[in-house]
């Protein structure tokens, strides 16, 4: 009941209740005939008995949240997404300051020299929800020369490995993290990341990915990055 009543807050949601209903609707108008909808196996009920509406809404969108993230697009970021990009940007570090991270991308970074430049070399991405740009991270081919040197540990292998840079996602944008990393995955299998230690949201993000923590490396201008690995098993 706990989790049912979660779930009808988030069916309470204009775009749900609009879609569902809509859905539900033509459906029984289509096939009012039919004993079993496909509607109702989805949310697990083998007939029309003993079901509402609303409670037919509220499981749909509970199927609808949990697998929302496998309905992201993802695609190369174009320079005309250039404002859309720096939005994302914005949003990110907001995310990082509610957190308490306060010294993690500070200083204008990353500013649109910098995502320009991922742009131009195909390197940055993006992910699409409805259409909407909501989520971008740049995915690059090692070496990283600030990744030379590790300090308190080592990485689990010296394989050639992707880099993952500067992922950034829009605060109502949920699942960005998987969508990347499976993403990541389907180019290479090695890869590696740094995040700044006050970054708790990355940190619990990539040991819940089964990332290991390998140590500490340095930026380019001395600051100092926890690193992490994730190997091929």
């Amino acid at each position: 009941e706990h989790n049912l009543a979660k779930v009808r807050v988030a069916s309470s949601s204009l775009v749900f209740r609009s879609f569902f209903e809509r859905m539900l609707e033509w459906w029984n108008g289509r096939h009012e005939g039919l004993k079993i909808l496909w509607p109702l196996r989805l949310c697990g009920f083998k007939s029309r008995s003993g079901y509402s509406k609303r409670l037919i809404i509220a499981r749909l969108s509970a199927v609808f949240i949990l697998k929302s993230r496998y309905f992201m697009k993802i695609r190369k970021v174009l320079a005309s997404d250039l404002d859309a990009v720096m939005e994302i940007v914005d949003a990110a570090r907001g995310i990082m300051r509610a957190s308490g991270n306060m010294l993690q991308w500070t200083g204008g970074y990353p500013d649109k020299t910098v995502m320009t430049a991922d742009i131009r070399r195909g390197v940055c991405y993006g992910c699409e929800n409805g259409g909407k740009l909501s989520a971008v991270f740049s995915m690059i081919p090692g070496p990283d020369p600030t990744y030379t040197d590790i300090y308190g540990g080592a990485w689990l292998n010296e394989e050639p490995y992707l880099v993952v840079h500067r992922i950034a996602s829009l605060p109502e944008c949920h699942g960005v993290m998987d969508a990347v990393l499976n993403f990541c995955y389907r180019h290479c299998d090695n890869i590696r990341i740094d995040t700044h230690r006050d970054n708790s949201i990355m940190r619990h993000c990539l040991q819940k990915a089964g990332f290991a923590y390998c140590g500490i490396i340095y930026l380019a201008n001395g600051d100092e990055r926890l690193a992490f690995h994730r190997a091929a098993r």
